[in-house]
């Protein structure tokens, strides 16, 4: 028998630690770099809540919202959560009547309402007699 076939050639041989060698190569490369790219903790920001506010703001529900916002914010007037009513805006951090109503007895009432309202009767708090209902604004028997 021809030698070559008792034992391997050599340029197969070299091939093979050649491809062994790239192999080990590629397995310590990938070892490394797993180990970098595995999670890591965030980096230190500013926390998340009061703390995380500046000077110039608030924590309200649940962000940092500018205090300056709670001059004219219906939903957070002059602080936070506090809501105007449905008839009521915010100026100036407090809840007043928003444009078409007026306070009466200590409730935004709408203006058009003093026009038919036999309890304030062409303003606020003029009350009809008995026997007489509200009408344009005056009171006026039945």
């Amino acid at each position: 028998m021809p030698r070559w076939h008792k034992s391997t050639p050599r340029n197969v041989r070299l091939s093979q630690c050649v491809r062994a060698s790239l192999l080990f190569v590629a397995l310590v490369v990938t070892a490394c770099s797993t180990r970098n790219n595995s999670p890591q903790p965030p980096p230190a920001t500013p926390g998340i809540g009061p703390t995380a506010c500046s000077a110039t703001q608030e924590w309200c529900q649940g962000r940092c919202v500018d205090s300056i916002t709670f001059v004219n914010d219906t939903n957070n007037c002059g602080r936070c959560g506090n809501h105007c009513s449905i008839s009521e805006t915010c100026r100036g951090g407090f809840c007043a009547c928003a444009p078409g109503y007026e306070t009466c007895m200590g409730r935004c009432v709408s203006g058009a309402s003093f026009t038919s309202d036999s309890q304030n009767c062409g303003r606020c708090g003029n009350s009809c007699p008995v026997g007489q209902s509200c009408l344009g604004g005056s009171c006026r028997k039945l």
